[in-house]
């Protein structure tokens, strides 16, 4: 792919920045060829969820074509999208740093206007970690303290294998499970309901947020 599909554009945020306002950078979407199309320009709409009770980052993006988009990069369940965004602080600055995200589209709603010829299309997506973790069947004894483990199924092989950082609470008590043939976020999710802090409270959720991935109590 070209590199200029990934290059930042060079322009001020100069506008007043909105409650949990995004700026999109570059949307590139990578077919199972690694070919990319920048769909920036046709972005009419995006919107991004975190979710303490969910595992992953998912978001929806809605693009408006002339039935190009379709014919140039046609939807067979295996594109990937890399978002390049600028995540506002409040300053109204242009020096917030962009971040770049790569997610898996698992879902395509879409629709043509057969007067304008104009195509209608909602992407959804997740983090590629969802996709990977579809994928990685683990098979293999764990045993110590769970907020050691819990960075090896988010970081390591056999797991995501991903370079996200993963923020593990300390936990109190040891354990000892078999992943049979579980993906990881079976075995976080099960280790979850048996992780105490050192409030001896047993409350643990997992989640990702822009900052990473997160294994913490709820008090916390």
């Amino acid at each position: 792919m070209a590199d200029d599909l990934f290059s930042p554009l060079e322009t001020e945020f100069k506008e007043i920045i909105a409650a949990g306002k995004v700026n999109v950078l570059t949307a590139v979407i990578i077919n199972s060829k690694d070919e990319g199309i920048n769909v920036r320009d046709i972005l009419v709409d995006i919107n991004l969820y975190e979710d303490i009770a969910s595992p992953f980052i998912t978001g929806k993006m809605m693009l408006v074509d002339a039935v190009a988009l379709a014919e140039s990069l046609p939807f067979i369940g295996e594109e990937k999208l890399l978002l390049s965004i600028r995540m506002p602080n409040g300053d109204n600055t242009s020096t917030i740093p962009s971040r770049e995200m790569l997610c898996h589209i698992f879902k395509v709603e879409g629709r043509e206007d057969k007067n304008s010829k104009t195509g209608v299309y909602t992407l959804h997506f997740s983090s590629i970690e969802s996709f990977t973790d579809m994928n990685s069947k683990i098979s293999m004894t764990y045993k110590g303290k769970i907020s050691d483990t819990i960075p090896k199924l988010v970081n390591g092989q056999p797991g995501w294998l991903t370079s996200k950082p993963c923020f593990a609470e300390p936990t109190s008590n040891d354990w000892i499970h078999t992943s049979n043939y579980w993906n990881p976020t079976q075995n976080i999710y099960y280790l979850a309901s048996r992780a105490v802090n050192k409030k001896n409270n047993q409350n643990y959720t997992f989640f990702e947020n822009a900052e990473g991935f997160f294994f913490a109590s709820i008090e916390t």
